[in-house]
C-alpha cells in the first residue's frame, strides 16, 4: 500500500536524479479487506505529516502507529514530507550596472510546516506544482 511505501517514496529523486516528492495521497482502495466496512489494519509511519479524512473531509493530523479495525469512510488523504528540501534555481547570466554580465546560481532550502494548520493550508491552497512555478518565478524575478 502507499502507507507503507510514504518514506521510500519521499526519498526517491526519479529517473534524472533532481525530483523532490513533496506530498504523498493516499490510496484507500489498497487499504481495504475482503467485503467489510472496516480496513483490518492500517499502520501510519511515523515520518511525514499524516492528514486524515472522514467522508473525504480534512479532519485533522492521524497519529503515527497500528490502527485497527478502521472505517473505510475513515483514513489517510494525505502524507506531506518534513524533510528539509532544496530548491536549485536554473543559472542564468545577468547584466550588472557596468554591463559586465555574470552567472547566478540560487538554491532555497525550505520546510513545510512547522505545524499541521501549515502543512493542510499547503497541501489544500498552494500544493507542490503551484509552489515549484511560485519559487521559478519570484528568484527568475529576484535575479533581473
Amino acid at each position: 500500500s502507499t502507507l507503507a511505501k510514504a518514506n521510500a517514496v519521499f526519498t526517491d529523486t526519479g529517473p534524472d536524479g533532481r525530483e523532490v516528492c513533496l506530498v504523498v495521497v493516499a490510496d484507500q482502495s489498497a487499504t481495504s479487506c475482503c467485503c467489510c466496512p472496516c480496513v483490518c489494519m492500517t499502520s501510519v509511519p511515523s515520518g511525514p505529516y499524516i492528514l486524515r479524512q472522514e467522508f473525504g473531509a480534512y479532519r485533522g493530523e492521524m497519529s503515527p502507529g497500528m490502527h485497527l479495525c478502521l472505517p473505510s469512510w475513515k483514513g489517510v488523504s494525505y502524507m506531506v514530507t518534513k524533510q528539509l528540501i532544496t530548491f536549485n534555481a536554473l543559472s542564468q547570466n545577468c547584466p550588472t550596472r557596468d554591463n559586465v554580465y555574470v552567472n547566478i546560481n540560487i538554491s532555497v532550502n525550505f520546510r513545510i510546516g512547522p505545524d499541521i494548520e501549515r502543512v493542510s493550508s499547503f497541501v489544500f491552497q498552494m500544493g507542490a506544482e503551484k509552489l515549484d512555478a511560485y519559487l521559478a518565478l519570484t528568484l527568475e524575478e529576484g535575479m533581473r
